[in-house]
């Protein structure tokens, strides 16, 4: 018998967003990551964005790297 004990808590929301270098195309996001890792180390982050009006989110970067 295996027996498997999944960890399914989700992390906390981040913090500290700051917006900076901001461009007709782009800008700079800064985070702080959340205290509460939901019991697992976090692995990368997702950005999304969502425009005026529309109903859904775009993903527009993924990020492995995590310090």
């Amino acid at each position: 018998m295996i027996n498997v004990d999944w960890n399914t808590a989700m992390p906390g929301k981040c913090s500290g967003l700051t917006v900076s270098d901001i461009t007709k195309n782009a800008c700079r996001l800064r985070w702080k990551p959340p205290e509460d890792d939901g019991g697992s180390r976090v692995t990368h982050y997702v950005v999304e964005r969502q425009e005026v009006g529309k109903p859904y989110w775009t993903t527009i970067a993924t990020f492995a790297k995590v310090s």
